[in-house]
């Protein structure tokens, strides 16, 4: 709620309409998405017409058409209170329309159950079995089941993050994605929920069915069917390959892209510091590059397995131009590196990591030798191997930013794949 006629500060004099306009603006910068509530005796609709119209119309807690921006005069009892209670009545039948099964750990979850029971409303569920996923972007990540009684309503991947985030997502889901891929290779989505989520923003993509596995499951399970999926997800990702350009590429600006030097510089890799700057050194090079759009984080979690043994591509938050071998070398490396992978690195020893630009000898070494090897088949069908041994060596500089990973092994990969490049040049 905004007054309108305020001074420019606390304690301050002067107090004019052009200030509480000033706190609007404010307000619809750092909390888009959130109603707000002009409040004054001073104001007529024609001086905050102009405000008053920038807020436009929407879906809040399942009222559509909702008036974000409102005006509430001081000399009319209730007025402001009644606005409020809608909004207040609103948010308590959304929740009681759908019983969740959840336990949100923070605010961003919490945001992603009210969320999800907003989305059930438009499609009138009952109850949603919410199963949050582990992410490395800090986005809260979900896929939720929807029931009516016993009947199923549909099966959603749900990403709650802030506004501005996720509606430039969106977009560059609808400029890469939705108007280029083949149907059914990837989870298409549905109208965003922009209003009512403290500053952000929640993306649904519809999903076939519950039964549906992730990748890395089914390379636990099954590594030959794993590998035979990767066909399939090559061939649906080849409409991205008819726009690419050619560009000469830093590798020094590939790497930091992906990891920066202030993250190379943290504490926790200071017992690495020599062999990091050693790496560094070496980066004073250009790489030749295909560049087009790609997933951009192509791991088995953001591929899932549908009833029919089709892949399915979820999660574009890192759509975008791209080295054209960015998805199959990202996906050879969430098998070591990933958090949620199947298994343990106990093969990835110093001696394995030496031989990783040998793909046969390098995947003889892992349990999951077809799928490596098919991910390196990919790989090598869209680049060249010293760019595909760059976009290694920047992927595993990356790892070093997060904690569950090993400092040693990632250097290793990074350390033999640098060779690989350099190599090439004589």
């Amino acid at each position: 709620m905004c007054d309108l006629r305020i001074p420019a500060h606390d304690q301050g004099l002067g107090a004019d309409e052009a200030h509480g306009l000033a706190v609007h603006a404010a307000a619809r910068l750092t909390q888009p998405g959130t109603p707000l509530i002009f409040l004054t005796n001073f104001a007529t609709r024609r001086n905050v017409k102009d405000a008053l119209s920038q807020g436009g119309v929407g879906e809040l807690f399942g009222v559509i058409n909702f008036p974000i921006v409102q005006l509430a005069e001081k000399d009319m009892p209730g007025e402001a209170e009644g606005l409020v209670k809608r909004m207040v009545d609103a948010l308590l039948d959304v929740r009681s329309r759908c019983e969740v099964d959840a336990r949100p750990g923070n605010e961003d979850q919490a945001m992603l159950v009210r969320a999800t029971q907003i989305y059930a409303r438009r499609i009138g569920a009952d109850r949603a079995e919410v199963q949050f996923l582990s992410g490395l972007s800090g986005a809260a990540t979900a896929r939720v089941s929807f029931t009516e009684g016993e009947i199923s309503r549909g099966h959603c991947f749900v990403k709650v993050l802030p506004s501005g985030v996720g509606l430039a997502e969106l977009t560059r889901y609808e400029i890469h994605v939705a108007g280029r891929l083949r149907p059914g290779s990837f989870a298409p989505a549905m109208s965003p929920i922009v209003h009512g989520l403290r500053g952000r923003v929640a993306l649904f993509s519809t999903l076939a069915d519950s039964r549906s596995r992730s990748l890395f499951q089914l390379l636990n399970s099954d590594p030959s069917v794993a590998a035979a999926t990767l066909g399939p997800l090559r061939e649906a990702t080849g409409p991205w390959g008819s726009s690419g350009e050619k560009r000469r590429v830093a590798l020094s600006d590939l790497r930091a892209e992906r990891v920066s030097n202030e993250k190379l510089a943290m504490k926790k890799l200071q017992p690495f510091r020599d062999q990091i700057d050693a790496l560094l050194a070496e980066e004073e090079i250009d790489v030749e590059m295909d560049i087009w759009p790609q997933h951009g984080d192509l791991h088995g979690e953001n591929v899932l397995i549908d009833r029919r043994g089709n892949p399915v591509m979820i999660d574009f938050g890192d759509c975008g131009e791209s080295p054209s071998c960015l998805d199959p070398v990202t996906l050879e490396m969430s098998v070591l590196f990933h958090k949620d992978r199947p298994g343990d690195l106990e093969w990835l020893s110093r001696e394995v990591c030496a031989e990783w630009p040998d793909a046969g000898r390098f995947a003889a070494a892992s349990p999951y030798p077809e799928f490596i090897l098919a991910c390196r088949a990919w790989a090598n069908s869209v680049a060249n191997a010293r760019a595909c041994a760059a976009v290694a060596y920047a992927h595993a500089m990356r790892q070093l930013k997060y904690p569950d990973v090993e400092p040693w092994q990632a250097l290793a990969v990074a350390s033999s794949a640098l060779r690989e490049v350099r190599g090439f040049s004589g």
